[in-house]
This record gives C-alpha cells, sequence and structure tokens, in this order.
C-alpha cells in the first residue's frame, strides 16, 4: 500500500497467519479453562506509550528504524528511536516546521513562516539545504523522483526535484489546499477552502479532475491507489472515493473533527484534534473497532508497520500504540 501524508494546520486547533495446530491448541485450552470454571483465557492487552519531544510536534515520517516529528512551536525537529521511543537528536529547523516525509534517503520538512524546504540527512541529521517554496508551504509527500509541496495561501501545488531542491513546476489547485496523498501516478489534494479535491498526474503536472462529492472542509487523506479516504474536518465525516474516476465509494460519520487519517491495511485511524483520542474504524464498512487514549490535540498520524504513532500537538508528545492481536 501507498502511503500517504496529510497536512497539518499548526492553528486549529490480519489476524496472524496462524497453523491449524495453534489454533487447535488454542481451542483445546479454552475448553479446558471453560470446563475448569476459570473463565475465558486472557488476551494480550495494547500497548500505549508516550515520548516527550519539543513544542508543537505537528507531523511525522518513519525511515524505516526512526521516527521523525517536527515541533511547530520550537522551530525544531525530534528523531526517535522506533523500538523505545529514546529520543537520538534534536536539529534545528526553519521557522514553524509543517510536515516532514522521508525520500528513501533523506528528511524533508516544510518550513511554513519561512517559505522555505529543508532537507536532512537520515543518517545523523545533517542539515543538507535549504530551498523557497513560497506561499506558506504546507503537505508534502515524495513520489520516488520529486516532492509535492501544497501551498496554503497561494491555492497551488509545488513540484520540487529530490536530487537538488529545484522548483520544477507550479500548478493551481482549489481554495486553501491541506492535504495531499501519492496513488502510485497521481497526487490527491485536499481543498480546505471551496470543499474539494484534485488530482493531478505526476509525470507531467495535469489537472485529471476537481471532485466536489466530499464533506465540509476536507483535510486529511490517504490512498492505496484503489480508493482515496478524505476527512472532513468540520462535517466530522469521512468519504471514499474512487482513485480511477473520483467518482464517491461510500462516507461514513466520525463524530470528531480530525486533520489526519492513517491506515494499517484493513483499518482506517482517525485522531481526534481537538481531543485526546483515535479511533479505529474497519475500512471495509466504516463500522467502529476501537478508540485509544492519547496526548492532547493530535495533529498527525502514522502507521510503520507494526504501531500506530500520533503527534501530541498540545502537550509536546507523541503517542504510540501497539494493538493488541484481539482488537484486529
Amino acid at each position: 500500500m501507498k502511503t500517504a501524508k496529510n497536512s497539518r494546520n499548526p492553528h486549529p486547533s490480519f489476524l496472524p497467519r496462524t497453523s491449524v495446530n495453534r489454533r487447535l491448541l488454542f481451542t483445546l485450552l479454552l475448553v479446558v479453562s471453560n470446563g475448569l470454571g476459570r473463565g475465558a483465557i486472557a488476551q494480550p492487552a495494547d500497548t500505549i506509550e508516550n515520548f516527550p519531544v519539543g513544542g508543537g510536534p505537528t507531523a511525522l515520517a518513519f525511515d524505516g528504524s526512526s521516527i521523525w516529528v517536527t515541533n511547530f512551536f520550537d522551530s525544531t525537529m525530534t528523531k526517535l528511536r522506533e523500538s523505545d521511543g529514546a529520543v537520538l537528536g534534536t536539529f534545528a529547523t526553519g521557522t514553524g516546521p509543517g510536515d516532514v516525509v522521508f525520500d528513501g534517503e533523506n528528511i524533508w520538512v516544510t518550513n511554513n513562516r519561512d517559505d522555505t524546504l529543508s532537507k536532512y540527512r537520515a543518517s545523523d541529521g545533517a542539515a543538507l539545504g535549504t530551498f523557497a517554496v513560497n506561499g506558506y508551504p504546507s503537505a508534502m509527500v515524495f513520489d520516488g523522483t520529486n516532492l509535492w509541496i501544497t501551498s496554503f495561501v497561494n491555492d497551488n501545488l509545488t513540484k520540487v526535484r529530490a536530487s537538488d531542491g529545484m522548483v520544477v513546476d507550479t500548478i493551481p489547485v482549489g481554495d486553501a489546499p491541506s492535504g495531499i496523498a501519492f496513488d502510485g501516478a497521481n497526487v490527491w489534494v485536499t481543498n480546505q477552502g471551496d470543499n474539494s479535491v484534485t488530482k493531478v498526474r505526476t509525470s507531467d503536472g495535469v489537472t485529471l479532475g476537481v471532485f466536489a462529492h466530499v464533506g465540509t472542509n476536507p483535510f486529511g487523506v490517504i490512498t492505496n491507489g484503489i480508493y482515496v479516504w478524505v476527512s472532513n474536518l468540520s462535517s466530522k465525516n469521512i468519504t471514499r472515493l474512487r482513485a480511477d474516476t473520483g467518482q464517491p465509494a461510500g462516507q461514513f460519520a466520525t463524530g470528531v473533527a480530525s486533520v489526519a487519517l492513517a491506515s494499517d491495511g484493513t483499518s482506517i485511524w482517525v485522531p481526534a484534534n481537538p481531543g485526546h483520542s483515535v479511533a479505529r474504524f474497519r475500512k471495509s464498512n466504516g463500522s467502529l473497532i476501537k478508540g485509544y487514549p492519547v496526548g492532547t490535540a493530535p495533529a498527525d498520524i502514522l502507521f510503520d508497520g507494526q504501531a500506530i504513532w500520533t503527534a501530541n500537538q498540545g502537550d509536546a508528545t507523541v503517542t504510540k500504540i501497539t494493538p493488541s492481536r484481539s482488537a484486529q
């Protein structure tokens, strides 16, 4: 599945493949336990951990071994070891760091307040360059060659060559572009100001469609190449679109305002901002699986292949959720 990034506005506020023998053993143990009157076998609990970072953590990226967190209020970025949340380094950024992505070798950060883009070596955090990107650069994705960045103020999309940081194209999109996702061939941009989503072909920058079949103030967006999911901040729901046509393919209520989304392959995870929780929904039908406590005002959410992470803008922490198998 292609992963995607969501924008952050710093101002809104399988089951494992179990062998037959193991399943049989579990069944036998359950029968014996019930026969002895000791109740059902206990399931492993969810693990929820909180780690301190800088002020106003806003966005998350994963490089395969470490979690990178932008701290908007401190104008810094924190690198955490994924396994245990240990801080591996804190690095200065531009003013008001927004989104962060990993390109396979380097870390990139959009700096909202000074209209720049910063590049860092992922291995040690060394600064490799700063590049101009006008219009309050916000959300960002990497397509394998280029970075695509939403410009919240200028209502456009900027294409930047990752090899040298050069701006190679600027494409107009809708009003107040806020989130972006890459489906393998196209980028999808949520336009918060006019309740629409724009689809742009990455090979040549051609706009393939503008779709208004979403809710109010569309913000976060993710895609698996077949469908596109959009979180609607004000209408507190999620809209699913077909990636090939942009036509609606379902909508379900979440009950929470959210600026970000994540998927673990079978579930959609939705953080409440403002709030202190994350809700998990079945991707197939939108039914609620479970809610999880996190820090204050989670502004971003990320799945690293095993755990869910949130950047909690309101209390300078990140939360790591490792779900129990029984919750799946």
